[in-house]
């Protein structure tokens, strides 16, 4: 009935690929999803605790003026911490552009709020030229490193393209390599933001997750089985992105015409799927916009009934990225938490959020931060 490759192909087009892989369907999407699998996979992280927190400490080193505004800080940590895990290079220095080529292809050609002019402004332009010099760089790096070192998205793409260059062939390559930065710098950020706001709205809860981190730590560097038995944090995780779900809506374009719930889709009509509906309705979620992370213990489990809590989506084009996330946001947040101590600024606070081109905290969400160690 449905197909996600109308909606996706003109974002692909714009930065000069033939498709990507959420502008695919079928055994093609298949098959591309099978070679992203294990660089967006939990395991991914799990080798590279060690960067992951070392990034987090040298990041709140810098943070020497007070108070500190929370959504940018907490991308340039997940920006880093993604270009290291996944693609094997920072992107500090292109975090801003690929902020903005980002969310100006979402307004312009999947929202369609914006003119198709707005692509070819001098700002974006100078911006798409530079994310496209990251990818290369990043491709070229791996094409020269020594084949002992250990292998990541990167390498698997590039098995991929030697193996069936025409499946995956070069003029889909740099997109594919930005995928990692395309999919997590606003996404990774907001939901993490979204989580520390969890926490500082709720001191007893911040103690909590302090006293949880500082046990992860107590032997030096946490291990994967540290990341794995996380509970406040785990739970403070699920109910952010239930809470505040960072991409709401998905679009999809009609190829058949069919009725859903006595209205008539026409075949050819582009449509968005609010799948995140049911995290608001309290037949599912009791007071739904209360931030309780119990809802995640025996015996409610809200978020285990089917189709209740979808903040990744559902099906076979659910975010390839979800178990990376899962585990992602709890581990930056145990590291944060055990070097410095956040109190809210001000101290009354009521968050507000921008809710387009995606959901994230504004620039107004602010904390103050004390070194621990």
């Amino acid at each position: 009935l449905l197909r996600s490759d109308v909606p996706w192909h003109g974002f692909a087009s714009a930065l000069g690929a033939s498709r990507m892989m959420p502008s695919m369907d079928g055994a093609e999407h298949y098959r591309l999803r099978r070679a992203h699998r294990q660089g967006y996979s939990k395991g991914a992280l799990s080798s590279r605790i060690p960067d992951i927190v070392r990034i987090v400490t040298r990041e709140i080193d810098r943070w020497d003026t007070q108070p500190i505004s929370v959504v940018p800080a907490i991308r340039r940590i997940i920006t880093e911490q993604l270009g290291t895990l996944v693609a094997g290079m920072s992107p500090r220095e292109y975090v801003d552009d690929l902020g903005r080529v980002l969310r100006t292809l979402i307004n312009v050609r999947l929202m369609h709020v914006y003119p198709e002019i707005a692509l070819s402004l001098p700002g974006f332009r100078k911006a798409r030229k530079r994310i496209q010099h990251l990818a290369e760089q990043v491709w070229i790096r791996h094409v020269e490193r020594p084949a002992q070192v250990r292998s990541d998205l990167i390498d698997d793409l590039m098995e991929l393209h030697n193996a069936d260059p025409q499946f995956f062939p070069e003029l889909d390559r740099n997109l594919a390599t930005l995928g990692p930065f395309i999919a997590g710098l606003d996404t990774l950020t907001a939901a993490t933001s979204f989580a520390l706001h969890g926490l500082l709205s709720n001191p007893d809860l911040m103690g909590q997750a302090v006293e949880e981190a500082d046990m992860a730590f107590k032997d030096g560097m946490p291990t994967p089985s540290d990341i794995d038995q996380f509970d406040v944090l785990q739970r403070v995780t699920l109910e952010a992105l239930r809470l505040y779900p960072i991409t709401p809506l998905i679009p999809r374009r009609a190829v058949n015409t069919f009725e859903f719930e006595g209205y008539v889709i026409r075949a050819g009509q582009e449509m968005w799927i609010a799948m995140t509906v049911p995290h608001f309705l309290p037949e599912h979620f009791p007071d739904p916009f209360k931030f309780d992370i119990d809802r995640f213990t025996e015996p409610r489990n809200e978020h285990k009934e089917l189709g209740a809590w979808v903040p990744f989506g559902l099906g076979t084009h659910r975010c390839l990225g979800a178990p990376l996330a899962e585990s992602h946001i709890p581990t930056t947040m145990a590291a944060i938490l055990h070097h410095a101590k956040l109190e809210p600024h001000p101290k009354i606070y009521e968050l507000g959020v921008h809710q387009f081109p995606t959901t994230r905290p504004n620039n107004k969400f602010q904390m103050k931060v004390t070194p621990r160690l």
